[in-house]
């Protein structure tokens, strides 16, 4: 009689079952997680962004010619009497109508982003935030650490007004190719050591 219970040689069973399918469910993992090229990465970045511009600027329009009809044909209101502490209510009826635009505009845009992601593979999205959260450390790597507070000729207490110096990209929002890239990199040293002076 083998000197195991039963219940330890299923636990035993279990136990070997259960780091079997782990091993297979991280190769798995391994083999689903795509590297995505940076040309690819590049491209989506630029068609996620145009999504997000087209979505806010419709969703703005729509959101400001909604409002606009509502506040000047639906609305009544009596001219002569103040709204808001207005003299004009036709203001109050301006501001709201704008901010109809605006509101909807950041709608529009936050749903394009999620539109955006529903109209991808979910294996392609977490490759895209992974290369671009690598984008992110290179733009960490290579931007000034500290920032300059004055431009050169000028600063506190001297009497001499100057502009603030402030790195052109500073956070590699018009990077859309590698090509971009280098000439990003080119422009942060050239910043870095013209701040250096």
């Amino acid at each position: 009689m083998n000197s195991l219970s039963l219940g330890a040689r299923l636990g035993l069973r279990l136990r070997l079952h259960a780091s079997a399918s782990h091993a297979s469910s991280l190769s798995r993992l391994a083999s689903s997680q795509q590297q995505l090229a940076w040309k690819d990465f590049f491209a989506m970045r630029k068609s996620r962004k145009s999504w997000s511009l087209a979505s806010t600027l419709l969703s703005g329009w729509l959101g400001l010619s909604a409002g606009s009809y509502y506040f000047f044909f639906v609305a009544e209101f009596d001219p002569t009497t103040p709204l808001l502490g207005l003299p004009d209510p036709m203001m109050a009826y301006i501001m709201a109508a704008m901010g109809v635009g605006a509101l909807s505009a950041l709608g529009g845009s936050l749903s394009a982003s999620q539109l955006w992601r529903l109209t991808r593979n979910s294996n392609t999205i977490k490759a895209f935030e992974h290369a671009k959260k690598e984008l992110y450390d290179r733009i960490l790597k290579h931007r000034p650490k500290e920032l300059p507070m004055f431009g050169a000729g000028g600063g506190p207490g001297t009497g001499v007004a100057s502009r603030i110096a402030t790195p052109p990209d500073y956070y590699g929002e018009k990077i859309y190719s590698a090509a971009d890239y280098r000439a990003w990199i080119r422009k942060q040293r050239r910043f870095i050591s013209a701040s250096k002076l």
